[in-house]
C-alpha cells in the first residue's frame, strides 16, 4: 500500500502497526509526504518522531528493518 501525502494516513498507519513500522514504510512516508517538517531518531530509546506542518503535535514510532 502506498502512503500518501496526508497526516491522517501517516497516523493511521502508525496506528495500525501499533507503532512500530518496517524501513520500507517509514521511507514511504518521508519521500511522500511533504508536509513534514521535522524528522528526530533519538538513540537512547531508539524511537522516531516526525512533525508536520498541517497539525499540532507530533508521531513517535520506531522503525525496524524489513526482510
Amino acid at each position: 500500500r502506498k502512503i500518501m501525502a496526508y497526516t491522517y494516513e501517516i497516523e493511521r498507519t502508525i496506528n495500525e502497526n501499533n507503532g512500530v513500522l518496517d524501513s520500507k514504510t517509514y521511507l514511504d512516508i518521508c519521500r511522500n509526504s511533504p508536509q513534514i517538517t521535522r524528522v528526530k531518531y533519538n538513540d537512547f530509546d531508539k524511537f522516531f518522531q516526525i512533525w508536520t506542518n498541517d497539525r499540532e503535535g507530533e508521531f513517535r514510532f520506531q522503525v525496524v528493518l524489513k526482510k
